[in-house]
Formats: structure tokens, C-alpha cells, sequence
């Protein structure tokens, strides 16, 4: 699968490009990365914490090694929203390890790098957080996305682990109203993380979206990263274990279903091709390395979530330098080229990779530089560009 085509531009049913890479909107980044310049990550993606209030049934943090006690300190998290917009660094994700609300730095940390000119995007269960702090996301975020996988209380309680979905659901109308009265442009989604288990619940779930009227509903991949080997606790994911491939089969004619349900409104996207790829990489090389930073619920940060917790592949760790020190570090150069060069993507990481699609892209952009400088000079908009 290694010369997949990849989609580069938005659809009307996908404006985001959330089933590719937006890479060829930053161009001019890439050059100067290719001329040989250290150049900033252009998306940051972060876990602001380890600990969760939910147990999902696909969660990727299990793998992880989610724990209750493990934050980011808040002042490290401030700290780097504050230094990211000013090192080049153009937006910020909050998102697993475990659920970002429960780290008590977050709020600061959103009004402050809204401030400094950063987009910023938070990936939650909606749980924890009252009308203030929502109001705090709708002020400062680009999106807000919800992760729900069911659209009943008995459904949710299997899938997620904890009797909330009332609350949730109450809580993304509350959101609705207050976007609606404040008139704020921030974009509020749903994504459900696509298994057997909830299979069933694809369609529902989409008439759900569309009754709220939420902008999206997104149906996401399943990453299955296996055993994980240097852990000596070898946590797994509660779901992993199914054929791939009978499943992908059943799957697609609901899926084609649900995404034909899409209005002027709210969008039914289908990440099509990490669905249909079932784990399998796409890609020989990870090159994409310069351009997103990933950040673990214990303040290390490494190349991807796959290798969270490998000191191997550890850039730094924000608690004991600032996210310029390490981006600006020879070791950080260092491990990006390993990875470039080194790392072996069909041997040493499995599951769904977060760099899939970038990677894609990048692979395919250093054999062929000319046809996407071509293709960069007349560029429909696109919108949450910074978000890769």
C-alpha cells in the first residue's frame, strides 16, 4: 500500500480534509525544511494528563499506561502555550492520553495561547466541564470535538464504562446555545472511534448528531498497537482482537449509509482510507517528524503516541526543559533524522498511525516537489488549516 493516493482537497462533505493531510497548504514551511533549515512544528498534539473519568472500550491510552495521578504541571502546560506561537508553531491539540478537562492548568492555558495568536482544538469526553469552562473553549478553541461512541445511555455505559451519556448530551446542547447566544465561530463536533462494539450504533449516532446540530459527526479508525512490549504491566485495549478485515466488510454499507445522511448543517465524515487500511502503513519512511510534535500526559514528548513511555525515542521532557530548548536541541535533530532514515514503519510501530496521512503526503512530495509547488499556487480555502 505503499503509493496510496492521497485526497488534497476539501470536499463538501469533508471541508476539513479529515480524511487527508493539509500539508499542501504549508508548503512554505516544507521548503525551508527541505533546504535544509530546523524548522518549528507547525501542530502539536497533547496529552495534557494520564488520568481519565471514563473507560472506553477503544481508549489507545490503555496502551499508554493511563493513571490517575500523572498531569502536566500547570504551569508547564501555561508555559507552553504561551512560548508555541512565539517559536513559529502554529497549533495546539489537546487531547489523550486521558481526558485534557481534568488537568486544572487547561483553562489558563487556552486563554493564554489564544492570546499569543495559536489556533487551538480540544478532543474531549465532555464530562468535566461546566457552563464557565465551556464557555472558555467557545472563547479560545477552533474546534471542540466530543468523543462518543453511542446514542443511548445503556449503549454509552457499555462503551464508555460510566453512566454519562444524559450529561454529555446535555452538556453539547448547553454548548450549542451558548456558541448560538455568544455568537462565537468556534466548530463543535462529534467522533466516534469505529469498532464491532459499536457498530450498531453508526446510524443512530448520526441522527443524533444531526438533531443537535452539530457541525460533524466524524467516524474514526480503530488503532490497534498490539501488546505493549515495553511495558511491563503488557496492558491491552479491552476491544482489540477482531478480523479486520470481515469487520471492514460489514462495516462499509452502513458507513456509506450514515455519510449519505449528511446535511447543509451537520457533515457525516467517514475517515474512509485509515478505515479501509485496517493498520496497514501506507508509507516507507517517517519524514513527517518536523511537522508534528506529540506531547504525553507526563510531560516527555516523542515523535508519535506509539512510542510514548520509550526512552529511546524521548525529545525531551517539558518539565525539565521548555518546548524551545528541545526543538532548538541537536538530540531533537538527531531523533528526526533516525526516524527519517532509521526507523523501520512496517517493523517497529503498529496500529493505525497518527502520521499516516502526513506521511503519505511527505513521502510522496520529496519524489515530486515541482508538482505540489504547481499544485500550492491556486489552493481552494480549506478550513482548520493548521490542524495537519
Amino acid at each position: 500500500m505503499a503509493n496510496e493516493k492521497l485526497q488534497l482537497f476539501p470536499t463538501k462533505n469533508d471541508p476539513y480534509l479529515m480524511n487527508s493531510s493539509k500539508l499542501l497548504y504549508h508548503l512554505d514551511r516544507i521548503e525551508k525544511w527541505r533546504a535544509g533549515e530546523r524548522v518549528p512544528p507547525i501542530l502539536i498534539d497533547i496529552g495534557a494528563t494520564k488520568a481519565c473519568n471514563i473507560k472506553c472500550r477503544f481508549c489507545y491510552g490503555v496502551f499508554q499506561d493511563l493513571n490517575q495521578k500523572t498531569v502536566i504541571p500547570p504551569k508547564v502546560l501555561v508555559n507552553l502555550f504561551y512560548d508555541a506561537p512565539r517559536l513559529g508553531i502554529k497549533a495546539l491539540v489537546l487531547t489523550g492520553d486521558g481526558e485534557p478537562t481534568l488537568n486544572p492548568g487547561m483553562w489558563d492555558a487556552l486563554v493564554i495561547g489564544k492570546r499569543g495568536g495559536l489556533d487551538i482544538g480540544v478532543a474531549t469526553n465532555l464530562v468535566a466541564v461546566d457552563v464557565a469552562k465551556m464557555d472558555v473553549m467557545l472563547d479560545t478553541c477552533v474546534w471542540v470535538r466530543v468523543c462518543i461512541a453511542a446514542a443511548n445511555r445503556k449503549s454509552y455505559k457499555f462503551m464508555h464504562g460510566q453512566d454519562y451519556f444524559d450529561k454529555v448530551i446535555q452538556n453539547v446542547q448547553t454548548m450549542m446555545l451558548h456558541r448560538s447566544w455568544n455568537r462565537n465561530q468556534t466548530t463543535i463536533g462529534l467522533q466516534m472511534v469505529l469498532i464491532p462494539d459499536c457498530l450498531d450504533q453508526v446510524i443512530s449516532l448520526s441522527k443524533l448528531a444531526i438533531d443537535l446540530g452539530v457541525d460533524y459527526f466524524v467516524i474514526k479508525q480503530f488503532s490497534d498497537p498490539g501488546v505493549n512490549w515495553w511495558n511491563p504491566g503488557d496492558k491491552t485495549i479491552p476491544c482489540r482482537g477482531f478480523n479486520p478485515d470481515e469487520f471492514v466488510k460489514e462495516a462499509i454499507p452502513i458507513l456509506v449509509k450514515a455519510e449519505g445522511m449528511s446535511n447543509d448543517q451537520t457533515k457525516i465524515i467517514v475517515k474512509w482510507s485509515l478505515i479501509t487500511r485496517k493498520n496497514k502503513r501506507a508509507f516507507p519512511k517517517c519524514i513527517d517528524c518536523p511537522f508534528i510534535f506529540q506531547i504525553s500526559g507526563d510531560s516527555t514528548c516523542a515523535p508519535c503516541g506509539y512510542l510514548f513511555g520509550d526512552r529511546r525515542y524521548l525529545y525531551g521532557d517539558l518539565k525539565k526543559q521548555s518546548i524551545g530548548e528541545i526543538i532548538n536541541s541537536d538530540h531533537y535533530w538527531w531523533l528526526i533524522d533516525f526516524m527519517a532514515k532509521k526507523f523501520d514503519v512496517f517493523k517497529e510501530c503498529q496500529g493505525s498511525c497518527r502520521h499516516s496521512q502526513t506521511n503519505v503526503f511527505m513521502n510522496d512530495y520529496i519524489k515530486r516537489p515541482e508538482y505540489y509547488q504547481e499544485l500550492a499556487k491556486n489552493l481552494p480555502p480549506i478550513k482548520h488549516k493548521n490542524f495537519i
